[in-house]
């Protein structure tokens, strides 16, 4: 049984992989200037500027004395570079928004940004800047550390950290380095605004439907969890039929501001044989998501499922802090094929999986029969995994799979 994240409690995890450094006195300055983008950020230690060339957690890594060090405290400011390092990053795509976490004690709010982005060339040592204008409150520069970002592909990027209650939406800007050094940033939407629980800064709300006018009228409450407004029963496994086996399947997936489940974030069972039917129930149920003051918010939520021959029924919805899971590929947990008919044989197939744990693309590379490779086509779209996890969040991928028939459980792999 695999086993699930352990969540963060009040974004703890969060809040010591961040450096928060306040600099409201030269956001105006840098706003007003198109030098920012060639900006340095640098590290005033007893009297000295150095450079940041990187984070871990909440320090600063610097270059001091030809060598790096790691400052945990000191004043900090940014400094026009003198160019771009080699290469661009284009983005492709980015969306930014506020949200509140229910499963948190206090539920703390939080930013999150996720962003689309193809380099001209590999980056290391990358991390991010936000200059962050709220409508509220005190403007502040914040530090994010993130993966290498590679060439070729598209590569995502997922960043989430708290802010104050009253962050209230706003207007913000980024800025990519890597080892220190300022990377050119190609976005055709380089004025970005933050979403405000689902819809852009300053947008009206939707008209509500003739026939759901008179309803809200009705004042809302403050705040209100995910609720499932129509369930989806799951079936009990046609292949254990007649087995007596029963037991639980956990999952843990978020809803989004329009009430659909947005990704699986991690998945377990007694029997991978109950891990479909509880992806199925998942999917094709209907959620209204959760609010605060009148407007949606996204959710993780966690929920279990009781299998046995008599009766299969899904446990109530439970909002939950978003978990903490280390990156990994995707991990093939059921796949029906596995004990098939006697069939003998070595294949090699490659999946691409989506952020739901579904196989969206499959193709068989080398395989020793027709046969073999038949029977896996067939039974491609009912295998599942785990997804993969890229800076902590769901990520579609494609990784390739060595399946030995009659000798061992096929595994994952790029």
């Amino acid at each position: 049984m695999t086993e699930f994240g352990k969540p963060i409690p009040r974004f703890s995890g969060f809040r010591q992989a961040l450096a928060i450094l306040w600099l409201g006195t030269l956001l105006a300055a840098f706003s007003a200037s198109s030098s920012i983008a060639q900006t340095m950020v640098v590290a005033d230690v007893e009297g000295e500027q150095l450079q940041v060339i990187d984070m871990q957690g909440n320090m600063a890594v610097v270059i001091e004395n030809g060598e790096t060090s790691v400052i945990a405290d000191g004043s900090f400011s940014m400094v026009q570079a003198p160019a771009f390092t080699d290469g661009a990053i284009h983005v492709k795509s980015k969306d930014a928004y506020m949200g509140q976490d229910y499963g948190s004690p206090q539920g703390d709010f939080f930013f999150r940004f996720v962003a689309e982005v193809k380099a001209e060339r590999d980056f290391e040592d990358c991390f991010v800047l936000f200059a962050i204008t709220p409508n509220e409150g005190s403007e502040s520069i914040i530090l994010q550390e993130i993966s290498d970002i590679n060439a070729g592909d598209s590569e995502r990027v997922n960043i989430t950290f708290p802010v104050s209650p009253g962050f209230g939406g706003g207007g913000y800007q980024y800025f990519f380095f890597s080892k220190g050094e300022p990377i050119e940033v190609i976005d055709p939407n380089a004025g970005s605004k933050i979403r405000s629980a689902g819809r852009q800064d300053g947008e009206a709300p939707p008209a509500p439907e003739p026939e759901q006018a008179e309803r809200r009228r009705e004042p809302l409450p403050p705040a209100s969890v995910v609720e499932v407004t129509k369930t989806v029963y799951p079936n009990y496994p046609e292949e254990l039929e007649d087995t007596g086996v029963s037991g639980l399947a956990k999952v843990i997936f978020t809803i989004g501001v329009d009430g659909q489940v947005t990704e699986i974030v991690d998945m377990a069972a007694d029997h991978s044989a109950f891990l479909g039917e509880t992806l199925r129930s998942v999917m094709q149920s209907e959620y209204t998501p959760a609010y605060y003051e009148n407007k949606p918010l996204l959710s993780s939520v966690y929920q279990e499922f009781s299998f046995n021959e008599f009766v299969v029924f899904p446990g109530k919805v439970q909002m939950i802090p978003y978990p903490k899971i280390e990156d990994r590929d995707p991990v093939l947990v059921y796949s029906p094929g596995d004990e098939q008919k006697g069939l003998r044989g070595k294949c090699i197939v490659e999946v691409v999986v989506d952020r739901f744990g579904r196989a969206t693309e499959f193709r068989v590379l080398e395989s020793s029969s027709d046969e073999l490779s038949n029977h896996l086509r067939d039974q491609s779209e009912h295998w599942l995994f785990l997804p993969a996890i890229h800076e902590g969040f769901p990520s579609e991928r494609r990784v390739r799979i060595p399946i030995n028939f009659g000798e061992s459980k096929p595994s994952s792999r790029e």
